[in-house]
């Protein structure tokens, strides 16, 4: 289980970075990381090291305390959609033509089963 603050630095890291419309791809390469590390560290399951806490901090153009602040708005349904779409759409752009040949066609016919 992870820590509770883990649980928000993950939180507030991604409020910032959709606030900032920085994608999960983006933050990771301005910090030079993978968009899964981000991904984990988003959702706490990873511990964040201080020094790349300060880095996304800067590129935030935050103080590193404003990152262990509690996240207050809650997403509305449309926001948590658009949220999902966006990291799908950053997952497709990171795989080669033949996986996302394949992950297309996948997807295609799980929808056309509903």
């Amino acid at each position: 289980m992870s820590n509770p603050i883990d649980v928000a630095v993950g939180e507030r890291i991604r409020q910032l970075r959709k606030e900032r419309r920085i994608t999960q791809t983006e933050l990771a390469e301005a910090i030079g990381l993978t968009f899964q590390q981000i991904q984990k560290y988003e959702k706490a399951r990873n511990r964040i090291s201080a020094s790349k806490l300060v880095q996304i901090a800067e590129i935030f153009a935050v103080d590193v305390a404003e990152l262990f602040s509690p996240v207050h708005p809650q997403l509305t349904a449309e926001q948590k959609r658009e949220d999902e779409l966006a990291q799908l759409l950053a997952c497709v752009e990171d795989m080669n033509m033949e996986v996302r040949q394949h992950f297309l066609g996948l997807i295609g016919a799980i929808a056309n089963n509903r």
